[in-house]
This record gives C-alpha cells, sequence and structure tokens, in this order.
C-alpha cells in the first residue's frame, strides 16, 4: 500500500490553508533580489569580510498589538514572538553575492556582469543552503535561495533534500520509507530509484520516525513546489555522520543538471543581535571559503553543510552568498536571535559535442 508522510507543521511553520500558503510563498519570490552567479575570476580565499559583513535591517514599523498567530508560527528554536501584519520587503540593504562584484576590465573599466540567464549558460546551480525557521522568521531569505532557480527550474528533475534531525536521534542519514511527501501544495513523489540506489551504503538507513515531525524538510517542499514544474524527491534526515559520509551520499545521487541538492539549516542559535551578526559572519566566511568543520552551534546542520563542502571541494562548485539576516531583520527581539543565509553553489557545465 503507497505510503505519503503527511505534512506535520503546516498552520506551525507555515500557513496550513493552500491558497494562503501559495500567495506567501509567491510573494516572497517575487521580492526576492535577483543575483548575478557568474565568477568573477577571484579565488575564494579573495572574498573580503566586507562583503560578508551585513548591516542591521529595521524591523517594520511597530503594530498596536500582538498577532493570535504568535503562538502557531515558531522558528527553529521554537521562537513564539511574532508579530501581526508583518510585511517582508525585499528591497533593502541585503547582501551583495560575494561573487557578483563585476570584475575589473582593462584600464580599470568595469566589465558588464553576466544576467542570470547569461551566466548561467556556462554554470548552473548544483546546490543551494536554505533556513528552515517559521515563515514570518526566515521565509524571505528562504525565498533569495529558491529565486536563483527561476530560470533553470524546467531542468531540475530531482531534488536530494537534506536536513538535520531535531526530534529523533538517528546515526546517519534516513531515508523516509515513504512514497510520497504531502504538504498543502500537493503531493511530491519521492524518487524510489535514487533511494535504493544508496540503500546499500551502511550510513544509510530507513527511519519513518526520524521524519515524522521534522521541520527542517517539510519547511522546503512549499518552495520547491513553486518553483520546479516537475520533480521528484529525495528527502534525507541527517543525524550522527561524519562529513564524508555525507559527501559519499551526495556523490552517489550527484547526477548532472537535472539534480539539485538542497541543504536545510540556520545559522546561530539565541544569540544577542550583534554577537550573532559576528559569529554568522565567520560561518558564511568559513562556508565561501569551502572550509570545513562548521560547528552545530554555528549552524544547526552543520553535518550536511560539511558533507556539501567536501562535495563542492571534489566537484570545484563555486559558493555565492544571497542573504544574511537573522530574526531580529525580520519578525523577533534583538535579545536572543537566530541566524538565517541563503547560498548558492555553481558548477561549470559539462561541454556538450
Amino acid at each position: 500500500m503507497p505510503t505519503t508522510r503527511p505534512p506535520a507543521v503546516a498552520g506551525l511553520f507555515y500557513p496550513a490553508d493552500p491558497l494562503q500558503l501559495a500567495r506567501d510563498v509567491r510573494q516572497f519570490l517575487a521580492e526576492a533580489r535577483p543575483h548575478d552567479l557568474a565568477p568573477n575570476g577571484h579565488g575564494r580565499d579573495a572574498v573580503s569580510d566586507d562583503e560578508t559583513r551585513h548591516a542591521r535591517f529595521p524591523l517594520p514599523n511597530p503594530l498596536p498589538h500582538e498577532s493570535p498567530l504568535s503562538n502557531s508560527l515558531p522558528q527553529a528554536g521554537e521562537r513564539t514572538n511574532v508579530k501581526d501584519n508583518l510585511q517582508f520587503s525585499g528591497e533593502g540593504a541585503k547582501i551583495p553575492s560575494p561573487q557578483s562584484s563585476p570584475a575589473s576590465g582593462r584600464g580599470g573599466e568595469r566589465e558588464k556582469p553576466l544576467s542570470i540567464s547569461e551566466s548561467l549558460r556556462k554554470f548552473h546551480i548544483k546546490a543551494l543552503i536554505a533556513p528552515h525557521a517559521g515563515y514570518i522568521y526566515s521565509g524571505a531569505i528562504a525565498a533569495t535561495a529558491y529565486a536563483t532557480l527561476k530560470p533553470v527550474a524546467a531542468r531540475i528533475r530531482r531534488v536530494v533534500l537534506l536536513g538535520p534531525t531535531h526530534r529523533v536521534a538517528v546515526r546517519g542519514l534516513a531515508l523516509p520509507g515513504a512514497e510520497a511527501f504531502a504538504t498543502p501544495l500537493g503531493i511530491v513523489q519521492v524518487d524510489l530509484a535514487a533511494a535504493q540506489a544508496i540503500a546499500h551504503l551502511p550510513q544509510v538507513m530507513v527511519s519513518a520516525q526520524a521524519h515524522a515531525q521534522e521541520h527542517s524538510l517539510e519547511v522546503q517542499l512549499p518552495f520547491l513546489q513553486s518553483v520546479l514544474p516537475d520533480f521528484k524527491l529525495l528527502p534525507l534526515a541527517v543525524g550522527m555522520a561524519t562529513p564524508e559520509e555525507v559527501a559519499e551520499v551526495l556523490e552517489t545521487l550527484w547526477g548532472d543538471e537535472e539534480t539539485l541538492i538542497v541543504i536545510s539549516s540556520d545559522l546561530s542559535h539565541f544569540l544577542p543581535y550583534a554577537t550573532a551578526q559576528r559569529v554568522d559572519h565567520d560561518t558564511v566566511q568559513a562556508i565561501l571559503r569551502l572550509r570545513q568543520p562548521i560547528d552545530h552551534d554555528h549552524a544547526c546542520g552543520g553535518t550536511p553543510v560539511n558533507g556539501l563542502i567536501v562535495a563542492a571541494q571534489q566537484h570545484h562548485l563555486t559558493p555565492h552568498l544571497l542573504d544574511l539576516r537573522n530574526s531580529g531583520d525580520t519578525a523577533g527581539s534583538y535579545d536572543q536571535v537566530v541566524g538565517y543565509a541563503a547560498l548558492a553553489f555553481t558548477e561549470e557545465m559539462k561541454n556538450e559535442h
């Protein structure tokens, strides 16, 4: 009998109503600032600190009352101080991609950067890192990652989605044992052939329990459903594993441009605003330079992030910072914040003959 994993956090981390959810995701995507992902010719170690130092984003205008939904929209750490009717804007001082600064041409002239569609003729997006808090906290940042897929959405037919386990401890990477995942936007089929391809690996197991209440994977699905016209999903709940074990799974599933890897991770948790900025800045610097390990205190999805870094080194991927903020910039107080980043990793296209 076919099994479908039902939504577990609809109405908590994102709207349960399909129409409201679709509207919210469309708005997030529409307001996400586009980024040029063309490499600028500089080495990864040339990324400057200034390019990842994020400004303090102003909160929306104060509202006269707290939302009755404030107890049903937690972020990764279960915070619940949500304000009613917060408006998210793609405008403002977002962080530029370190790889998107135009390179200097001859005579000090600026070369015109390639557009996203032009740059993706030579390079394609192989992986994303996106946050997994309640949408009112991190939805705008996640949308910045998923908006980059719009020019290439039709090419992507399989998404390998890795996120940390928050409720059930597992050793290795857990498949769900389900044939599909459901959200209010519909059903996403699990790629059973891909699951079978990694089933022989000793670090891969099956645990329906690990997936049953896990939000880190589920909150990514409405964005994927809204951007990609036709894809299958391979969801992996990541527990205790080495970076090399994660990278081995990714290598087995690597494929070509039809396969997208998504790592679900927030950054630091419950630090004061200014401290979180410094810590998250350092974490992003390490990712941009493909340096691991990333400590779990600095990224709750450190294990899959570290595995991606190993794979990125092996495949010569180029990381791009798309957005870097925290809950103090979106819907929370400045006293204790959770950090969020959106990153894309591009891979050079193989020559077609």
